[in-house]
This record gives structure tokens, sequence and C-alpha cells, in this order.
């Protein structure tokens, strides 16, 4: 350290060094070499120029007039330039005090641009290395094309070098000579980062390299962690119950890694990686960035949030059958007091048109579960059942809309009694289609349909479906019933039948950034499953949006 100090002392003052957004070729030409050098090549349009504070300006205002990019270092002296030929005698005489030792790993030197080993161990070495250009784009290069390189981890207080590492990379590309080294893109990690938690950052650094594949020493870097054990065996076929999803698809045209790499530096608010890509110094980002980085990173969560959301909707059905034919013996259950019901007659007129045999049961909505199955056990065999209990109107005891209650049981019973034939539960405004049926739904009737959907998840083999009537019959009604009973839109369990055609249930996602209405809590707000974490959650939102009082209901 004190012959550092003392050599510094002897070198002149003024010297500055500046890095250009320009390539080695560019810059070669106009060096001066008594007075200005190059310093350092550090990509392929990236450069540093040292030397004598009004030579380097000049060059630097040439590129200027260019509109590149220019960055004054903070330096102490004029490193790497003809400014440090007055000290290497002397520095030549402290390296050649030093004992050398050949190096344990294989490195490859910024000086030559290719791997060294002995070289290391001579004075000479050090010498060139103080006046020399750093080859640090060379080193790079080197790295990965002949070395077979894929892991890159910069040991230093920022990510300056890596982002330099990345442009060389970009810039040069993998060999195509086949080899396997090269299959894979190559990795770049940073030990440090400004402003950011050491320790974090250091086992951020270490992660990227071990997800990546490289090899860790665990135990070397968490010694005091629980000895690992191995996983137990697993007796089970390997069989994923998701679909797997593809990757996703790279940016198209022009640009798209390019764009990848600029949101990827202001997620992670890196002010040198976003200063190169947009060719501009770091000062300027200071009072923007912190706001951009705050917009991006909401709107990568918004994204991921809508790419969750889905909604019903209705696609119309094509090529039914018309007129269709009923085949087989079906049995029709009816509200007891419901038989002249329009809706009724409306079903009636239908089956029959269609040519149907069926046997018409009147059913009280309030009857028993064993009682309707032993009336059901005495039933001659049937190819379907079709429900009407949705028409039945009132609430039990307990408060149960009737058509859900009587549904429920009918379910059940059929179940009791084996009979295996499909049922048919039929409803009116219970679904909503489109902006001709209205917002509003009927909610005993949707209720039903919620009932329907978990009867189908449960007893499949005995479940037909649901189909919901238009509140005007019109003069197809009748034969889209038929066709939908008669299992010829057979994928189809759940249809609305309109005067304007027969409708299909889809689960289908909400488009990126689509808002639709937006419910604002008022009165009093029952929330079911209210006493867990979530439940929580959900009744602090609740109270900050409006709502007057809160019924919390555990699942219990």
């Amino acid at each position: 350290v004190v012959a550092r100090g003392r050599l510094m002392q002897a070198l002149p003052e003024g010297g500055a060094m500046v890095a250009l957004q320009a390539s080695e070729e560019e810059v070669l030409p106009l060096l001066d070499g008594a007075r200005v050098g190059l310093a350092a090549v550090n990509g392929p349009r990236s450069v540093v120029v040292s030397g004598a504070a009004d030579a380097v300006e000049e060059i630097a205002d040439r590129f200027r007039a260019l509109d590149r990019k220019i960055t004054a270092l903070r330096v102490s002296h004029a490193f790497h330039s003809p400014l440090m030929e007055p000290m290497l005698a002397d520095f030549r005489k402290v390296a050649e005090s030093l004992t050398y030792e050949r190096p344990q790993l294989p490195l490859v030197s910024t000086v030559t641009g290719a791997p060294v080993a002995d070289d290391l161990t001579t004075p000479d070495y050090w010498v060139e290395h103080v006046r020399a250009t750093v080859r640090y784009a060379d080193a790079v290069r080197v790295l990965r094309a002949r070395e077979g390189v894929r892991r890159f981890l910069e040991l230093g207080a920022d990510g300056t070098l890596t982002a330099l590492a990345q442009s060389v990379l970009d810039e040069a590309g993998d060999p195509d000579a086949g080899d396997a080294l090269h299959t894979d893109p190559p990795v770049l990690v940073t030990a440090l980062r400004k402003d950011r938690p050491e320790a974090a950052s250091v086992l951020s650094a270490v992660a990227g390299v071990f997800v990546s594949g490289g090899d860790v020493d665990w135990p070397l870097l968490f010694p005091a962690a629980v000895p690992a054990v191995d996983l137990p065996t697993y007796a089970f076929r390997h069989r994923r119950y998701w679909p797997a999803t593809g990757a996703a698809a790279p940016a198209a045209g022009p640009g798209g890694e390019t764009d990848a790499r600029f949101w990827e530096a202001v997620e992670q608010a890196d002010v040198t990686g976003l200063a190169d890509a947009l060719d501009v110094g770091e000062e300027a980002l200071g009072a923007v960035l912190p706001a951009l980085t705050s917009w991006r990173r909401q709107s990568v969560e918004r994204a991921t949030v809508d790419g969750y959301r889905y909604r019903i909707g209705w696609a119309p059905l094509d090529g039914l059958p018309s007129p269709a034919a009923l085949t087989g013996r079906r049995l029709v259950v009816v509200p007891e007091g419901l038989d002249d019901d329009p809706r009724v007659t409306a079903v009636r007129e239908a089956l029959a048109a269609a040519g149907a045999e069926t046997e018409w049961w009147t059913c009280e909505p309030t009857a028993d579960r064993d009682g309707l199955a032993a009336r059901l056990r005495d039933l001659a065999p049937v190819t379907g059942v079709v429900s009407l209990l949705a028409f039945a109107e009132g609430v039990t005891g307990d408060g149960v809309p009737l058509p859900v209650a009587a549904s429920l049981t009918l379910v059940q019973a059929l179940g009791d009694a084996g009979v295996a034939a499909p049922l048919w539960a039929v409803t009116r405004g219970a679904v909503s289609v489109g902006r001709a049926d209205g917002p509003g739904v009927d909610a005993a009737q949707a209720a039903l349909w919620g009932l329907g959907r978990v009867a189908a998840l449960e007893a499949p083999g005995r479940w037909g479906g649901l189909v919901d009537l238009p509140a005007a019959p019109g003069p197809r009604t009748a034969d889209a019933l038929a066709a939908v009973l008669s299992g010829a839109v057979s994928a189809e369990d759940q249809v609305a039948i309109r005067r304007s055609g027969v409708f299909g249930r889809r689960l289908e996602r909400v488009p990126v950034g689509e808002r639709g209405p937006v419910w604002r809590p008022r009165g009093t707000v029952l929330v079911t499953g209210g006493t867990g974490a979530l439940g929580a959650h959900v009744a602090r939102w609740a109270a900050r949006e409006g709502a007057g009082e809160l019924v919390l209901v555990s699942r219990r």
C-alpha cells in the first residue's frame, strides 16, 4: 500500500478517463500515442479512452456531435494511458520483489484476451497490466466460445460488468460448431447490487448459479443447517392432473429481446443497465426510475391476476335437428298443483310434438326422500327423467327455496331407487344469456343451476343436464327442447333456449385489461368462510368500500 501511494504521487495531474459509445475501430484513428490511449474495450460499442484531460475531451466532443453516449469516469489518475509511463520503472521494482505462484484455477487475461497460466508469474505481465488496454470484451468472447463457459458470476460492487458481458454475448451469439457446451443460453448473475441488502444479493446470485445447473457447496454456505435427508420414495405412477402449458413464445419482431432486457432493468431498478439501454446518463434516471419501476411491477402483477380471471359466456349451438325426435320412455316430474301452468304446458306440447312416450308424475315439493324412492322403485324402466320441480314456489321451513329442496330430494331418491336414467332439470329465468335477457335472474332458479352443477360432478352417470327456457316461448322452442333432451347435443349439459337460438354455457378468460362492472358493498354484507385469513381480508376490503354491517360465518 505504501509503495502504491508513492508511485501514484509520481504521476502527473490532470488526467481523465471517459467511456464512449463507440467501437474500437472508430476510436483508434483519433488517439495520440503520447497523450491519450485506449484504456479498455468493454463491448462491441463500448470503449474507454484515457489520458490528458484536454485530449480526452476533444475525442469525447467528436462523439457528442454524433449523439453518442458519453460518461466521464470518476478516477484519481488516467489509468491504462501514456500518462502511466513515469511510474512503470518503479512499479517494476515492486513487482520484481514479489514471489509468484502458478494459478490453480483456469484464468483468461484481460491483457491478452486469452487463457493464461505461467504468464501471471512474471513481473513483465503485471507491468504491462498497468499500461495496456483492458480487453474485457475479448476475454468474455474467449470464455464463451473457446472455454465453453455458460455461467458468468460478477464479484463486484454492482452489475456493471454483467451488463457489459451481456452486450458482448448478444453481439457474438453462440458458435455454430455443434458443441454441446453451447446448446443452452448463457447465465449472468451479479453478486452485489447497489442499494440492496448484501446477504440477499449474494444468496440470489448463488441461487441463480444453482438453478442453472451449477454446483454449490451448500454445507459450506450453510454450516449450521439441518443435515439433508433423502426424500421418501413415491409408490404411485407420476401423472399430472393439470395439463402442461408450453413455454411462453419469445417476443416477436426486431427488438423483442432488447425490450425484454429493458423491462428487466426497470423491474430490478438497475440504473446502470437502463442507462446503457437508453443511452443516457445515470443521473438523468434518478427521479423517474423509481416511479417507472413501481408502475412496471404493478402492471406485471395486474396482468398476472388478469390471467386468473374467468367469466361465464354463452356460445350459439348450431346443427340442431329440426324437428327432433324423442325415442324411448321418459318420466316427467311436475310439482303438485301446476298441471295447467303455462310453463308445464309448453314442455308437455314440446314432448308430444317430438313423439315422446311419457309418464307424468305429480309430486309434492316437500315429499320426503324415502317415500319418493319407494315410489320410484315401482316405476317401469325409463330412458330419461325430466324434472319441472324448478317451477315450484315458496321455501321450506328452513328457508331453502322449494325448487332447490325438491330437486335435491329427487336426485337422492333416484339414486336410492337405482334409477340410472339421466335427469334433466328444466328452469326458466335461471341464467342471462345476453342483453335481451337483461341482467336480472330468478334467485331460486339460479340456485337450482348451482345444485345441478354439483350433481353433475357427484353423480355424472345419472345426470343429464340443465336447460333454461325463454320467458316467452317462440316457434322453435319446442324443437330446441326436444333436440336437447334427445341428446343431439351430447357434449352440452348446460343449455339456454331463447327465441334467437340455443346457447351453451362456456367458461372463458376475461381479456387482459378489461374491467367489468365494479360492485360496491352497501348495507349488510355476508361473508361465508369469513372467520379464516382470506375471509378477514375480504371483510376489511368490504368495510373500506362502504359496507354498513358485516356478518362473518365460518365454514361450519
